[in-house]
């Protein structure tokens, strides 16, 4: 047992003598290490250290840090954004177009239940716009050929059924007063009974003319006869005889003078009926005009309810995801109208402090808290207007927009009412040296 313990402990020795000797010899190597800098270091050290910093505080006067104001901003357009609205709430039935198609103003864009069909009122309505237009220039047979060749399928007009045949009898009633029809037929006939009874009257006077010749040489015969009868050369007989022809000469231009009388009452009535109707034709003619006006502005308001139209020239971009069969009241808009020639700007709010800080010219970014600067950028601008009096403790400034709300990353802000970003306007350009410098004082 004893010389079992004996070798043991032997080798418990050799292992820590081994131990120790790595342990010294690793020291030594790393006092060798230490003790051996190289000749470069201890020899230009200090100078390079020292020609560093002088290199690293020479970039900075190189080095430009803005120094910039930050205020909030509104952005506005010259035309903003048009709003189409249901104007009063329905259903879409039919969608004409396309998210980003370009519209003109009034194209249809969208069609609203109603109980008549879209397309026969936008085609009634292009046709009495023209029949206006025909009343305007005075062209009333083309008017009413026109309606003849085109009046034909109307037959599912809905809420404006009632008024269209209201219009209908207006412009048959209308269609009498022309050359067909029996306005104008009356009028030939009493035109025809006027010209009748002038000439007449014309006869009448040459007979009035005629007997009054045949008067004086009657009245020149009892002159005479009268003279002779008192030279007792004409018998009693002979002188009454000759009077009674006198007198009935003159009988007779009473008989004319009332024929000329009667014939003008006579052309007098003719002409009063003409003028009676002339009125009746005047006014039928006021009530088509005013039946065929009101009907049109009759089918404007229901366009106004039932179509959906652009009220400007632009591009479509709609409210959210648009299907149809879709209910919208009329407060939540369809679809915005948008120009692509629209002028941005946005108004700052300078703070008083600030005010002589900021002048005409000085850049500005816009940051949108609505979009991530990370992911969009930012929109460059430039001072173009600031006002002399404040408002509010602030003083208005005006920013130009000279790319729009395109961002320096090529994204493009969406533009709505009350859209805010965060004007950050560089009033001068410190190096960072100076910038250093200043803060120390």
């Amino acid at each position: 047992m004893g010389e079992v313990n004996t070798g043991n402990t032997g080798s418990y020795e050799i292992e820590d003598l081994k131990t120790n000797f790595i342990e010294v010899e690793k020291r030594e190597k790393l006092a060798q290490f230490i003790g051996n800098n190289p000749p470069w270091l201890i020899r230009n050290g200090m100078v390079f250290f020292l020609g560093l910093i002088v290199l690293l505080l020479g970039s900075t006067w190189f080095i430009t840090y803005p120094d910039s104001v930050k205020t909030q901003s509104l952005i506005r357009a010259t035309s903003p954004p048009k709003e189409v609205v249901i104007k009063n709430g329905g259903r879409i039935v039919k969608l004409l177009k396309r998210e980003g198609e370009t519209v003109k103003r009034n194209e249809v864009i969208a069609f609203i239940e109603s109980t008549a069909k879209h397309q026969q009122v936008i085609r009634l309505y292009d046709l009495l716009v023209f029949l206006k237009a025909h009343c305007s220039a005075n062209r009333l047979e083309d008017l009413v050929n026109y309606w003849d060749a085109h009046q034909s399928g109307f037959s599912e007009l809905g809420e404006l059924q009632a008024q269209h045949q209201n219009f209908v009898k207006s412009l048959l009633n209308f269609k009498s007063n022309l050359s067909q029809g029996s306005y104008f037929k009356r009028k030939s006939i009493l035109i025809k009974d006027l010209s009748n009874t002038k000439r007449l009257y014309t006869t009448l006077k040459d007979q009035q003319l005629l007997q009054q010749l045949d008067l004086k040489l009657q009245e020149a015969n009892a002159i005479v006869a009268d003279t002779l009868h008192k030279k007792s050369v004409y018998t009693d007989l002979e002188w009454r005889q000759a009077q009674s022809q006198f007198i009935n000469k003159k009988m007779a231009l009473p008989v004319i003078q009332s024929s000329l009388i009667g014939n003008e009452n006579q052309q007098n009535a003719i002409q009063k009926s003409l003028i009676e109707l002339e009125n009746q034709t005047y006014q039928e003619r006021n009530l088509f005009i005013e039946e065929l006006f009101n009907y049109i502005n009759l089918i404007e308001e229901w366009k106004q309810k039932y179509i959906l139209q652009a009220p400007a020239s632009g591009k479509i971009l709609y409210s959210g995801f648009v299907n149809e069969n879709q209910f919208f009241s009329s407060t939540k808009p369809v679809c915005y109208i948008t120009n692509e020639t629209q002028v941005y700007l946005a108004e700052a709010y300078v703070p008083i402090s600030f005010r002589s800080k900021v002048s005409i010219g000085q850049k500005v970014k816009l940051k949108f808290p609505a979009y991530s600067v990370f992911e969009f950028g930012t929109v460059n601008g430039i001072i173009l207007e600031i006002k002399d009096i404040p408002l509010d403790s602030v003083y208005l400034a005006k920013i130009g927009l000279p790319d729009g709300l395109l961002t320096n990353t090529n994204k493009r802000i969406m533009f709505n009412n009350g859209l805010t970003a965060i004007a950050e306007i560089t009033v001068r350009n410190s190096s960072l040296l100076q910038k250093l410098i200043n803060s120390k004082y």
